[in-house]
């Protein structure tokens, strides 16, 4: 492994002075960004959080915690009743990118045409129709951050502001966010289309990190290239962040390069996810997936049991069983055994790109739609 600093610069004054030449509208659908090739930032001062309103839109939480609930840990994976939702069920959009649950119980869902919340029988358009949401975060105060093409859109109380180049970001081109234990806002840009990123101008790629009412831009060029596909803090509080070329580590004062025993050429990075233990689970493009435990890696790929090489999400419930979406099922593993997951069980596509945990089952989202499994009525 090789250890690199990466290159921490780029005032709000710099980043507005570079970007003067870019001509993408922050209101315009991006068109450039693919979503199989994978996978906000505050105000200097943000508006005070309020609490949610009763019932804004008839919504109900999809699963509300309540005292004596079971747990996760207690499913019997075997079991359990499997619903399917598509457009016809009033989804904005078949192909589901994200998924994530508030501390309130509201089911939040990104997708490639809008973002929004579902209770499994009404949607509200948050982020509205043609815009492309990659992933959602949830800050201290309760508010929701969603990266897509017009940058960053934060709703709260159902207010949506939005954060653009004026604001400060280098690129709309937004991929994943990460509110951190210090609350902190970590932004991962990916390049577009055009020439560095930005259509009419100079665009850069890396992180963008919000931090004491400063912007700044942290480069990742020389840790394993310029998109960023996925960040994740671990139980340790460092910091990890993948794309296409690899993978670093932040550990609060310097970053690291990580390499895979035995590639040469590191392949497409889609995701990380930490876990209760304190390992760092990385997904990959036809690798399947990589388990960092401090000392060492450990690889899972079909041979082991998981469902397919390519892996696009993971997440983990309460007894410590990792998920993982697949582009051939979804697979859960206890430490020992490998269960599989496909349209033969319920699983409405095996294409998985997002899952989601709630306290009486499981959300699932997929290429085709999105599936849910429940283990408690």
């Amino acid at each position: 492994m090789k250890r690199k600093s990466a290159t921490i610069v780029l005032t709000v004054a710099l980043i507005a002075f570079s970007l003067a030449g870019c001509s993408l509208s922050a209101s315009d659908p991006v068109d450039s960004v693919d979503f199989d090739s994978e996978p906000s930032v505050e105000p200097a001062e943000p508006p005070p959080a309020t609490e949610e309103p009763a019932s804004e839109s008839g919504l109900e939480p999809v699963a509300a915690p309540t005292q004596g609930a079971g747990s996760s840990g207690d499913w019997d994976l075997s079991q359990g009743r499997w619903e399917a939702y598509t457009t016809e069920q009033g989804l904005p959009s078949d192909r589901i990118g994200v998924l994530a649950i508030d501390e309130n119980g509201y089911l939040w869902i990104g997708t490639n045409n809008a973002g929004g919340r579902f209770d499994g029988d009404d949607w509200e358009d948050i982020v509205p129709r043609f815009v492309y949401v990659t992933d959602i975060a949830f800050d201290e105060q309760g508010r929701v951050w969603m990266t897509d093409g017009r940058g960053v859109d934060v709703y709260d109380n159902g207010e949506i502001t939005t954060y653009d180049y004026e604001s400060g970001l280098t690129s709309v081109f937004t991929e994943a966010i990460l509110a951190d234990i210090r609350g902190r806002i970590w932004v991962g840009i990916i390049t577009g289309q055009e020439p560095a990123g930005c259509i009419g101008g100079v665009g850069f790629g890396g992180i963008n990190l919000f931090e004491d009412g400063a912007w700044t831009w942290i480069g990742t060029e020389e840790l394993f290239g310029p998109s960023v596909m996925d960040l994740a803090q671990d139980q340790s509080g460092n910091v990890w962040a993948v794309g296409d070329g690899g993978v670093a580590m932040f550990d609060g004062e310097e970053w690291e390069s990580m390499t895979f025993p035995g590639i040469e050429n590191m392949p497409s990075i889609t995701c990380v996810a930490a876990d209760p233990s304190g390992s760092t689970w990385i997904g990959t493009k036809q690798l399947g997936v990589w388990v960092w435990d401090g000392t060492g890696w450990t690889q899972y790929t079909p041979d082991d049991g998981l469902a397919g090489n390519t892996v696009w999400t993971i997440t983990f419930d309460d007894a410590g069983r990792a998920w993982l979406g697949t582009g051939t099922g979804l697979s859960i593993f206890d430490g020992e055994t490998w269960t599989t997951f496909t349209t033969e069980d319920g699983l409405t596509n095996n294409d998985v790109r997002a899952l989601a945990l709630a306290p009486d089952g499981a959300w699932i989202g997929t290429w085709r739609g999105l599936s849910r499994v429940v283990f408690q009525d």
